[in-house]
């Protein structure tokens, strides 16, 4: 076939750092010609093989065209089995393959030799062939502009998707583009799906419910690029539904582009390609995790060097719920450029690096999960060809598996162990687990539960305890409480940094004996006592007993409005007396008592509930002052609300008053707002008080005792200012009235005016003698009264325009005439 075909048993391989042994190198194997030939996608066939589809340099002796599709079939290790290639006069790249339910292969990408006369730059180019490669059939798509595939997926159907990218369609610069096809290449549907900037598709997956399609976007951003995620049904149709077109975005505050899509196990999502790392000015790999609704799980940059460049292009999820991702660096490894490879795990953490390529140019530009748990990773070579690039093919050995925790025993206590009332303090040991990660670290929790079943709400546990790498037993000191003379059940559990988990084998019980405090009196003061004018009470009791040595007590004291002591609030301490000095409403009786609790956990009340009054006095009546009741002020003025000072009898000792003011319609006194403004007595309201309309407005004045006196409720009327700056009239009137607007005929604008008997939803429109609508002035619901507007046609012509004033089962229409 004039190819040039070299098997390299001895692949160069580079693991990065001291971390799990990354899979070895079983071979590599390069193909190509003498020019420039890549590899973009490979694709698992049913006898063990692997096809590899990109494109191939056209030669005198090879090709039809500038470049060519070239699909090459090896077998299992790695010796071609046939090859061919398809195209035109023009340049044709696949970027992707993937096995057909009839032996074949579906292989996707651009042509710019089939266009309708060249449509645009590239045009979206499908072949379908037979298990030999020959083909069966192909297809373009596209319009006047770029379009092009970059993934293909077999429908439920058996029909095709196809992925990639549009300028001809779509609402954007660059659209997401999907294509559905029958088995014979005939067309479903075709969707596009983007904002209005570049987005560009550049990966697919096929999921339990539709379509994964990743790649970028700048649509919702200032600039640069973002991950860009959406989830499709087998129609097509988007899952999400967002503020973004429907997709999610994911990113930095600089570049990120996206090349690889996979579903994880739990029906989530992970995406992975490169972020611009802005502090080392270069590019590292990036991973993002997300749930099955698209929320952002996790996201982990993965860097070799402070100055080098690391970009994946694929990415696997693996049977330990991980991920394998592959790419190209010129960070590390041997050449210019080297293959890279990454395992991370569930939460991120690197597993093993390895690198692969000689001292030229080696790049990954797809990976496959091979049925003997290992990787195929395809791209090009520059180290190992022949000629200026050729296709290459690395197979590693089977994937480095990560594992739970092994299993470990409890120590000590055994179950049903006793503690005397003298333990406050109890300790627990337990056997480290086994921990096959060599990358890995354990941590553990103890876990005390009131209950067998471990309720999370009666339930206590320990932050992350870690274990030293060479420890085999375990011991951690509780000294928290623990509740007396009840079973306790306790457990532990060991975790690794991937989130994997092993519990311990058995559950234990303990128990710990002890005796609650003695019944308690309170103090002062006493029960019902008057106090008066005071901010602040001072609350006592006996000290309860407990016969436990070296026990220790703490007290809690309640305070409520209410005897069932809703909404308590409470006090603790050591001590057997608080100085109570949260609010305290005045006048009405206020309930309280005394818990203790001891080191066991056990509790006991005061012996009974007392109450106690503080007697003072309310702030006293006070007047508004402006603006005077029922005032009117335009729209274009400010609202001063000034009242009286309120007086407190209770001043003398230090009470103070302040003031709330609120605003309202005046149907119902339902506040619009309300503002505390302290000591003052005025207000200068800057909040919105929309025209025309009627407003109400009333002060609360408060004391430090929480007593309250509200002022009596005034009202004021906003009105739109208009050329002759009357007010709307107070007193309703008792008929609907449209009148003839003022001036008639007019130039420029002019004023309208019309009475409302009743309050209702009122409309105001203005039309032109054909009937169409010019201008809406009212469209709002309003009390009764006699109100203004006015209409400004200064970017109107002349002529004459029909004035519609609609009100509940009323209406009527005014003439008038404009003259410029």
């Amino acid at each position: 076939m004039g190819r040039g075909i070299t098997v390299l048993i001895c692949l160069l391989c580079v693991t990065l750092s001291a971390m799990a042994a990354a899979p070895d190198s079983l071979w590599s194997v390069r193909l190509g010609h003498s020019s420039h030939d890549v590899c973009n996608a490979v694709a698992p066939t049913t006898d063990g093989g692997t096809v590899l589809a990109g494109w191939a340099r056209s030669t005198d002796t090879f090709g039809a065209g500038w470049y060519d599709f070239w699909l090459v079939k090896t077998d299992a290790a790695g010796q071609v089995v046939w090859d061919r290639r398809y195209g035109g006069p023009e340049g044709e790249g696949c970027f992707a393959v993937q096995p057909t339910p009839d032996g074949g292969f579906i292989l996707a990408g651009m042509t710019g030799s089939f266009g309708e006369g060249h449509d645009g730059p590239s045009d979206a180019w499908v072949i379908k062939t037979n298990a030999n490669g020959d083909s069966l059939w192909s297809r373009k798509f596209g319009g006047p502009l770029s379009d092009g595939f970059y993934a293909v997926q077999i429908a439920a159907d058996g029909g095709y998707v196809f992925a990639g990218f549009t300028d001809s369609y779509g609402i954007g610069g660059r659209d997401f583009w999907l294509v559905k096809t029958t088995a014979d290449g005939a067309d479903v549907w075709s969707h596009t799906y983007g904002g209005g900037g570049f987005d560009e598709c550049r990966a697919m997956a096929k999921t339990s419910t539709g379509f994964a399609l990743a790649g970028v976007t700048n649509s919702w951003r200032e600039r640069d690029q973002n991950f860009y995620l959406f989830n499709v049904d087998e129609d097509g149709q988007s899952l999400w539904t967002t503020s973004t077109g429907n997709g999610k975005v994911y990113g930095t505050t600089v570049a990120d582009y996206c090349n690889a899509v996979a579903q994880t196990l739990d029906g989530g999502f992970v995406m992975a390609g490169s972020t611009y790392n802005v502090n080392a000015d270069a590019e590292d790999f990036w991973m993002v995790r997300t749930r099955a609704n698209g929320d952002s799980l996790l996201a982990r940059p993965y860097g070799n060097s402070a100055l080098g460049r690391d970009i994946c292009y694929s990415i696997q999820a693996t049977q330990d719920s991980s991920y394998v991702l592959a790419g190209i660096t010129n960070g590390a490894g041997s050449g210019l450029w080297d293959a890279f490879m990454l395992k991370a795990d569930p939460r991120g953490n690197v597993v093993y690096r390895r690198t692969f390529g000689g001292p030229e140019r080696d790049n990954c530009y797809a990976m496959m999960k091979t049925t003997d748990g290992g990787f195929t990773l395809a791209g090009s070579t520059r180290s190992f060809g022949a000629a200026y690039e050729d296709f290459w093919q690395v197979k590693t050995g089977t994937d480095v598996l990560i594992t739970p925790p092994g299993n470990f025993t409890l120590i000590t206590p055994s179950t049903d162990t006793t503690f005397s009332s003298a333990a406050y303090t109890f300790p627990f040991r337990w056997h480290t687990a086994a921990n096959l990660d060599a990358y890995d670290t354990l941590n553990y929790r103890l876990f005390i539960s009131e209950t067998p079943s471990f309720d999370p709400s009666r339930t206590d546990t320990t932050d992350p305890l870690r274990s030293g790498l060479t420890d085999t037993m375990m011991t951690f000191v509780w000294s928290r409480t623990v509740v007396a003379n009840i079973p306790h059940y306790w457990k532990v559990q060991a975790m690794d940094m991937g989130g994997w988990s092993t519990w311990s084998s058995e559950t234990r019980t303990f128990t710990v004996q002890g005796t609650a405090p003695t019944a308690f009196d309170l103090a002062y003061p006493a029960d019902g006592a008057v106090i008066a004018d005071s901010f602040s009470v001072k609350l006592g009791w006996f000290k309860a007993t407990d016969v436990d040595p070296s026990d220790t007590r703490q007290y809690c004291v309640f305070v409520s409005a209410d005897p069932a002591f809703a909404g308590a609030d409470s006090i603790c301490g050591p001590d057997s007396s608080a100085l109570w000095s949260d609010l305290i409403v005045a006048n009405q009786p206020t309930y309280w008592k005394v818990r203790v609790t001891d080191r066991h956990g056990l509790v006991t009340w005061s012996s009974h509930t007392w109450s106690f009054t503080i007697s003072a006095h309310a702030p006293e009546p006070f007047e508004l002052v402006s603006p005077a009741d029922s005032a009117q002020i335009p729209d274009n003025s400010s609202v001063l609300l000034k009242w009286r000072a309120s007086l407190d009898a209770d001043s003398v000792t230090g009470d103070t008053v302040k003031y709330i003011v609120c605003v309202s319609r005046p149907d119902s006194f339902t506040v619009l707002d309300s503002v505390d403004v302290g000591v003052d007595t005025s207000r200068l309201w800057v909040n919105t008080l929309p025209a025309p309309h009627r407003y109400a407005w009333k002060v609360i004045a408060y004391d430090m005792h929480g007593l309250t006196t509200v002022s009596n409720t005034w009202y004021f009327d906003r009105y739109v200012h208009g050329s002759t700056g009357q007010p709307p009239q107070i007193q309703a009137p008792t008929v609907f009235k449209v009148h003839q607007n003022y001036p008639n005929p007019f130039n420029a604008s002019t004023q309208i005016s019309y009475d409302l008997p009743n309050a209702g939803w009122v409309t105001v429109k203005v039309f032109n003698v054909l009937g169409r609508e010019v201008e809406t002035l009212v469209n709002q619901n309003m009390p009764a009264g006699a109100w203004r507007t006015t209409f400004d046609a200064t970017d109107l012509p002349s002529g004459i325009y029909i004035l519609r004033v609609e009100a509940p089962g009323v209406s009527d229409l005014k003439k008038m005439i404009l003259l410029k």
